[in-house]
């Protein structure tokens, strides 16, 4: 449909902002805040005022636009990265949602946008020993997650599918 979703992996903590990951959608001549926000909140001090709903605009500066979904670096997570947004008619009810993974505790998270509303499905799946490196889709619209061992080894790739 058009829209585009970032994995924005954070700036890292700040003196007084812990370490947010990100997902965003942007349109031509969005603003999304580096180095002034880290998720949904202003960066170290800075004076963005950032209440906006998740994918608005903030109050105390319109041009910034929010994340729709953030996550901190609790529970051994540490960076996002993107897979993609599944298109498949193999599991029609995942249709149109948007997968990421933390490349660190290889939980893979699934959101639903519809340009205005955000639904979080929150961890989807699991990676055991496992970092998550990226990910991608075909011409059938399957997302796949390409994934290495922690302890080291020849990486797989795998394709998102249902469970049973």
């Amino acid at each position: 449909d058009g829209t585009l979703f970032i994995a924005d992996v954070g700036q890292g903590q700040g003196s007084s902002t812990p370490a947010y990951e990100e997902v965003n959608v942007a349109e031509a001549g969005d603003n999304l805040g580096w180095s002034t926000m880290e998720g949904l909140i202003c960066y170290d001090g800075q004076n963005c005022t950032a209440d906006a709903e998740p994918g608005g605009y903030t109050t105390g500066n319109p041009s910034l636009r929010a994340p729709i979904a953030n996550y901190t670096h609790g529970g051994g997570r540490c960076s996002i990265t993107g897979l993609g947004v599944y298109r498949s008619c193999e599991v029609p009810g995942v249709d149109g949602r948007y997968f990421y993974a933390d490349l660190c505790s290889g939980e893979i998270f699934s959101l639903a946008y519809d340009g205005t509303n955000v639904e979080e499905h929150g961890v989807v799946a699991t990676t055991p020993n496992l970092a998550v490196y990226g990910g991608g889709t075909n011409a059938y619209g399957d997302v796949f997650v390409a994934a290495v061992p922690v302890q080291g080894g020849p990486g797989s790739v795998y394709r998102i599918t249902a469970s049973n």
